[in-house]
């Protein structure tokens, strides 16, 4: 990011941009958006697994709690939001 910034011919606007991208916190939210991106896949994959399972059994299954997927969901949407809270206001 250093030398994207160091090549835009002196435009402080752009500068400032890209310095503010490669702060404190921008040095891990993409580490950290990688790894919740894994995490879903894993959890998608095992509800895959688990759903086609029970779609070959011939007895009748109650739908359990989704709870797993909605805590994941309200992380990332947190993460997201102060992602951006720190972009715009940082």
């Amino acid at each position: 990011m250093v030398t994207i910034a160091s090549s835009t011919a002196g435009d402080a606007v752009y500068r400032l941009k890209l310095e503010k991208l490669a702060g404190p916190f921008g040095r891990y939210e993409g580490l950290t958006l990688m790894f919740a991106g894994v995490a879903v896949i894993i959890l998608a994959t095992s509800r895959f697994l688990r759903t086609t399972r029970l779609l070959e059994d011939p007895d009748m299954h109650s739908a359990k709690s989704v709870g797993a997927e909605l805590i994941l969901s309200a992380v990332l949407v947190l993460l997201v939001a102060s992602y951006t809270g720190y972009l715009a206001f940082g």
